[in-house]
C-alpha cells in the first residue's frame, strides 16, 4: 500500500464550460479555488473499447443522469490515528432526473453505486503497483431522499488503518452545504490487474 502522495494521479483541469457553471453555486467555487485541492482525471468516465466502466462511461453519462463528474485529490500526512484519513477525494456531482426511482428522487441504487465508483477510484490511486482493487464489503446509510436535479458533492476518505492488501475507505454524500444525504463505508482488496476473483 502506498503511504504517500500517489504518483498515478493524473492531474486534468475541470473543462471551462463545466467550471463556469459549477462557479454559480458558491460551494462549487471554493471547491474550485481550494489550493490543497488538485483535479484529477476520472479515467472511469471514458469509454472504453473492453467495456470496463461502461455504467459510469455510458449509462451513467448524460445530461439525464450525471452530467457532471469532477474529481479532485487531497493528500494527507499519515498520523498516529488509525482511523485518520491517507487521501480524501472530493467529487462534485450533478444528477438529472433520469436515475429516479420515486418521483423526483434519485433511487437509492444509483447512490450505492455512485458511492462504491468513487471509493474504490480513491483506492485505486493508492495500490501498490500492479495491482488493482475489488470490493469486498460496502454498506450505504440513507440519511435523507435527495431531490433531483441536483448538484451534490462526495467526500471519500482513506483510512490510516489500511494496509497490506485491505483498504478501508468512508464516503459522505453531502449537499454542499452539510447537510448529509447518504454515508458509506467500504473494504476493498487488492488483487493482481486483470484477477477475476479476490
Amino acid at each position: 500500500m502506498v503511504a504517500q502522495e500517489p504518483e498515478r494521479l493524473q492531474r486534468a483541469d475541470v473543462p471551462p464550460d463545466v467550471a463556469q457553471r459549477l462557479r454559480k453555486i458558491p460551494w462549487c467555487a471554493e471547491i474550485l479555488d481550494d489550493p490543497s485541492l488538485i483535479s484529477i482525471y476520472t479515467y472511469s468516465r471514458e469509454r472504453k473499447e473492453s467495456t470496463e466502466d461502461s455504467l459510469i462511461a455510458e449509462t451513467f453519462k448524460s445530461k439525464d443522469t450525471i452530467h457532471t463528474w469532477e474529481t479532485f485529490y487531497r493528500y494527507h500526512k499519515p498520523s498516529s490515528d488509525k482511523n485518520g484519513p491517507i487521501g480524501e477525494t472530493i467529487t462534485i456531482l450533478g444528477f438529472g432526473s433520469g436515475l429516479n426511482g420515486h418521483p423526483k428522487l434519485l433511487h437509492g441504487g444509483t447512490v450505492a453505486a455512485v458511492m462504491d465508483e468513487v471509493i474504490t477510484y480513491l483506492g485505486g490511486r493508492h495500490n501498490s503497483p500492479g495491482m488493482s482493487g475489488y470490493t469486498a464489503f460496502l454498506k450505504v446509510d440513507y440519511k435523507k431522499p435527495i431531490p433531483t436535479p441536483c448538484t451534490v458533492l462526495l467526500r471519500v476518505i482513506m483510512e490510516g488503518r489500511s494496509a497490506g492488501r485491505k483498504q478501508w475507505l468512508r464516503g459522505t454524500l453531502e449537499d454542499g452545504n452539510g447537510v448529509i444525504l447518504a454515508t458509506g463505508e467500504s473494504l476493498v482488496v487488492e488483487v493482481p490487474k486483470n484477477a477475476t476473483k479476490l
